[in-house]
């Protein structure tokens, strides 16, 4: 019995001894540059990566960098850079047949620029892509592999990544988000493929999306059809840069709905609630939350949409919400309509403060009602907007209008 117990400690002592010896009996750099080669061509940029070593006990190769090439027509800092990336291996056919045999990519404390045109192309478009286009990053040429490099990607992880969005022309601020971290399974450009989202804006608020996409578009990236949940919760309009100064809009967004899309067009709907709303400069944010039951329909191509039958809930006055918008005008401009039968005023005067409408001081709306029918055209900088307010039994308390004349 001991010498058997002697034998397996011997045994254990030699695995230990070879484990700790692969780093060095392997040389992981030998595999850089034909796997450089191999995800420069499924990704379309030439893709640098650091100096990889064997990380046994995690079943791996670690990289000390990595670097995604821009699409030369957005100019030349890298897409993605990121500090550290491991890749999963499958170890046996590393140290038995000297072949890389990848399984799974994590990248972490990646940066990601973002970045859309005036005429609404974004930067990520060729990614994937399987046709060459004038404005594609060269790829380094094929290398001659000594073994063969097999890429079929069980999970893409991507932690504690910063994302910035920006225009090129520098027409809207550029927005971010932090501790951005993002999964996707079973990578393949034939099918459609399980992801998950999470990220925080650096205004304030959060952000999670869950779904499927997938098969990946040839020609446009953004043209990849998917579905999705949709969770925002608290995002600050004006902080996060999602709305212009200029328009005085501001408040806290929370969604909670779907999106899905063909590839061509994208239909969304859900529940949005707009807290502190404010629709002016000089407005005060409302005192109560603006709730909005939403459906559109968005043309990815022509960057415009239509707003199906919304509601629109200030307390307990409901309104209708239909119409158009056009982002690809510049600047963007909406063609919408409201109508709201029967509202009590009494309702409405907790939000007459968003739209810079401040009642005599101490006075107050005690009764009536508000029949509304308006519609507003024009940029979301300056909008056209015409219509009629019809009053009934309305009573405004506390204010002595005779004394006052």
């Amino acid at each position: 019995m001991k010498r058997l117990l002697k034998w397996s400690a011997a045994v254990v002592a030699l695995l230990l001894v070879a484990l700790a010896a692969l780093p060095f009996l392997i040389d992981a750099n030998r595999f850089r540059p034909l796997l450089e080669q191999q995800l420069s061509q499924s990704l379309g940029r030439k893709v640098t990566i650091g100096d990889l070593s064997l990380a046994v006990l995690s079943g791996g190769v670690a990289a000390s960098d990595l670097s995604i090439a821009e699409d030369p027509a957005f100019g030349s800092r890298p897409f993605l850079s990121a500090k550290s990336v491991k890749i999963g291996v499958d170890l046996r056919a590393l140290i038995f047949s000297r072949q890389l045999k990848v399984q799974d990519v994590t990248v972490n404390g990646a940066d990601v620029a973002l970045q859309q045109n005036p005429e609404g192309a974004w930067n990520f478009s060729s990614l994937g892509a399987t046709k060459s286009t004038a404005a594609a990053a060269p790829v380094p040429p094929p290398v001659s592999p000594e073994a063969p490099l097999s890429l079929t990607v069980g999970l893409v992880r991507i932690q504690d990544a910063r994302i910035t969005l920006s225009a090129t022309d520098g027409s809207t601020e550029a927005r971010g988000f932090k501790d951005v971290n993002f999964e996707l399974r079973n990578f393949s450009t034939s099918t459609a493929m399980p992801f998950s989202l999470q990220a925080a804006s650096t205004g304030g608020g959060t952000l999670k999306l869950t779904g499927n996409a997938g098969p990946l578009a040839s020609a446009k990236t953004e043209q990849t059809p998917f579905d999705a949940q949709i969770d925002i919760s608290k995002l600050d309009l004006a902080k996060s840069g999602f709305t212009s100064p200029a328009s005085g809009l501001a408040g806290l967004l929370t969604f909670k709905g779907s999106a899905n899309s063909n590839g061509a067009t994208a239909a969304i709907k859900g529940a949005l609630i707009l807290d502190d709303l404010r629709l002016s400069k000089t407005g005060k944010p409302a005192p109560r939350p603006v709730a909005l039951n939403i459906a559109l329909v968005h043309d990815l191509n022509k960057r415009r949409g239509e707003v199906a039958r919304s509601i629109v809930k200030l307390g307990s006055a409901s309104a209708t919400l239909t119409g158009s918008y056009n982002l690809a005008a510049d600047p963007p401009s909406i063609d919408a309509k409201l109508s709201g039968p029967n509202m009590p005023l009494t309702e409405l005067a907790a939000f007459l403060p968003m739209f810079d409408i401040v009642l005599p001081a101490g006075a107050t709306i005690s009764s009536g009602t508000a029949s509304l029918d308006v519609t507003s055209k024009g940029s979301f900088v300056r909008l056209n907007t015409v219509g009629s307010v019809k009053l009934e039994k309305a009573q405004l308390a506390n204010y002595d209008l005779g004394s006052k004349l």
